[in-house]
């Protein structure tokens, strides 16, 4: 009986998981979604710049290098283990079960081949570093592959069901796990293999705090080969371009360890690191958020429409302050976190600055493109990718790490502007809609750039090799540009502005005023409820809330309505 019992809690829970999410009240779930993230990203970053600092301290520059050299094959790989049907599991609407069961063993399978292969091709990678530890290294991790896999199904149901626990409890474990793994042993000298080991703890953190938050377990659907072919027709170009994003990473990797040395490849790979924070923040809040909220939208365009200006807008202001900033004051903060020693990996991280920029172009849009299930335009977007990056990143090594950090940021500009062309085909979009969007932060953040810079103050800092004096100057120069920015933005974008201002005065009224049960929806994102009177056969009148189906326009219309709701009623 005890067994019966187990196993039909274990079933409901698992038909709970693949259930459709609720999406009432979705401009709310987005912003708690968001918000989420946002704290997971900043207590993720925090302790991974307090690791990355403690590690520059602990190992040395060769051994970060040999670790980044050995891990360059599984990071390749990772893309491959996956296959892109975690995205098709989130779009798909119909037979999610069965398409559940079928990602799960088609995942596994493939993570487990492939983390044989690794173990087998180690010793190519040592051959290639000219450093045995390097194929020890690339051995001992391919059993990574394997674990990644099997977090396939159980990530993509809780995002489809936009369950943000993830984003704020598995992200900030896994992150502390490593840190504290990693930074531990180094300090009781197992040197690079600190990091293999802190990266399997991390690793298998993730897999248990997933399966345990989906609450899904394989064997109650069948898997299905039909399913597979039409999530796989979905899933290749998602699995090409995480493939070519590897390859590529992997080329410059190893032209840059090749042209120059171990010492600045990790000062390219610290200045990489830095210049993807901003950038991971808005790929995770896209990809975590905005997809499988863009997905359940796919079917309503204009919502869909609203959603995406709305997130290219706040995405692009953010950006465009971080690459201000990054130009103005990013050498001297990278000389103040890791020393005089990385003053090279200060300039490389400037000439990053456009990284983040590129991103916010392509973080809505690409979303949008995968939830209305375009992905073969993103076919456009993986070739431009390799084609620049690796090109840019030949025609400009003369000119050192800065010319690799040029070769990165331009090459996600213009990969940017692709997927904003796509998009606007998708949506119909007009350009000059998008031109309102992108034009008024730009020439604010430009402004402000070009006056901090004239001050000079942080970057003539460096040369007095003063902590303090530097820290001083980089607080002084931030606030001016943060100030100079807000300024821009009130004169170029007054309207914009007075939203974002009554939007966070009418959140924090709803904080501390009384609460009056009345649900407060976003005339953009949440179908409008209109309240009609209707007779009863007792002579009373009852008044129902209607949600329009048929909506196309943020005014409520009297068209196909459903009965969502039946409040008070109340007699003539």
């Amino acid at each position: 009986m005890t067994r019966i019992g187990l196993t039909a809690r274990v079933r409901a829970s698992s038909q709970r998981a693949v259930e459709p999410p609720v999406l009432d009240g979705l401009s709310a779930t987005l912003r708690r979604g968001a918000a989420y993230s946002v704290i997971a990203m900043v207590a993720v970053q925090v302790i991974s710049l307090a690791q990355t600092l403690a590690l520059a301290n602990l190992l040395t520059k060769d051994e970060l290098g040999l670790y980044i050299a050995g891990t360059v094959l599984t990071g390749f790989l990772v893309s491959v283990s996956e296959g892109g049907l975690r995205g098709a599991l989130v779009q798909r609407e119909t037979d999610v079960a069965r398409a559940a069961d079928t990602v799960f063993w088609v995942s596994g399978g493939t993570g487990l081949l492939l983390a044989l292969g690794a173990l087998a091709v180690a010793p190519v990678v040592a051959w290639w570093n000219s450093s045995a530890a390097a194929g020890h290294i690339a051995a001992a991790a391919a059993g990574t592959l394997l674990i990644h896999s099997l977090t396939n199904v159980p990530d993509g149901l809780l995002q489809r069901q936009l369950d943000f626990r993830r984003r704020l409890v598995v992200d900030p474990a896994k992150t502390v796990v490593y840190a504290g793994t990693t930074v531990g042993l180094a300090a009781a000298g197992f040197g690079v293999w600190s990091q293999v080991i802190g990266n399997y703890a991390a690793m298998l953190t993730w897999l248990l705090l997933t399966w345990g938050m989906a609450g899904w377990v394989p064997g109650f659907a069948r898997p299905s080969y039909r399913l597979w072919r039409e999530m796989a027709r979905y899933a290749f170009p998602l699995m090409l371009e995480g493939v070519v994003f590897r390859i590529q990473g992997a080329v410059e990797t190893l032209i840059v360890g090749k042209a120059f040395s171990l010492d600045a490849l990790t000062q390219k790979q610290y200045a990489q690191r830095l210049a993807l924070l901003p950038g991971n923040a808005l790929v995770q809040v896209g990809s975590y958020v905005l997809f499988p909220a863009m997905a359940r939208l796919a079917a309503e365009p204009v919502r869909l429409a609203n959603a995406f200006r709305r997130a290219l807008q706040w995405s692009w202001i953010g950006a465009v302050a971080v690459a201000g900033l990054t130009i103005a004051v990013g050498a001297p903060t990278v000389v103040l976190l890791f020393g005089a020693g990385y003053h090279d990996a200060g300039l490389a991280f400037v000439a990053m600055a456009g990284f983040g920029l590129g991103v916010a172009l392509q973080a809505a849009g690409s979303e949008v493109i995968k939830a209305t299930g375009h992905t073969r335009l993103l076919n456009w977007t993986t070739a431009a990718s390799i084609t620049f990056g690796i090109g840019l990143l030949v025609l400009l090594l003369p000119l050192g790490l800065v010319g690799v950090g040029l070769a990165v940021s331009a090459t996600e500009l213009l990969v940017g502007v692709i997927v904003l062309v796509l998009t606007t085909r998708v949506l119909a979009l007009p350009a000059a809609q998008l031109f309102r969007v992108l034009a008024p932060p730009l020439l604010a953040g430009a402004a402000a750039t070009a006056v901090v810079m004239q001050a000079g103050s942080a970057t003539t800092a460096i040369d007095l090799h003063t902590s303090a004096w530097m820290l001083v100057t980089i607080a002084a120069d931030t606030s001016l540009f943060v100030l100079l920015f807000a300024a821009g933005m009130v004169l170029l974008a007054p309207s914009l502005v007075r939203r974002a201002i009554s939007s966070v005065i009418r959140h924090i009224y709803r904080r501390i005023a009384p609460a009056d049960g009345i649900e407060r929806r976003d005339r953009e994102l949440d179908r409008p409820t209109v309240l009609i009177p209707v007779a009863g056969s007792d002579d009373g009148l009852a008044l129902r809330a209607y949600g329009n189906e048929e909506w196309v326009s943020p005014v409520a219309r009297t068209l196909p309505l459903h009965t969502i709701e039946e409040t008070h009623r109340h007699d003539r």
